[in-house]
């Protein structure tokens, strides 16, 4: 294997589907890529948090905000459609 490409965002979960990568940026925010290249598509806005994985199905994304380590019996859940 080979590096294809990096950037200076930080990121946690990974997740590849519809041909796009989606990283989840714990400062807050979810970053859109196209994953053969790297270039970005779209930076949508969500909550700072810990560990969080985007959910992709149907046309739509799901993303937790938040941490659960502070143990929270309640939170947000951010979900994006394509206008």
């Amino acid at each position: 294997m080979r590096l294809a490409w990096q950037n200076r965002h930080s990121g946690t979960s990974p997740l590849v589907a519809g041909g796009l990568l989606y990283v989840y940026d714990p400062g807050g925010a979810l970053r859109v890529y196209r994953p053969t290249n790297g270039r970005a598509v779209a930076t949508l806005p969500a909550g700072a948090g810990h560990w969080n994985s985007p959910i992709v199905v149907a046309g739509r994304i799901a993303l937790p905000e938040g941490d659960a380590n502070e143990h929270r019996e309640s939170g947000i859940l951010d979900i994006y459609r394509l206008p």
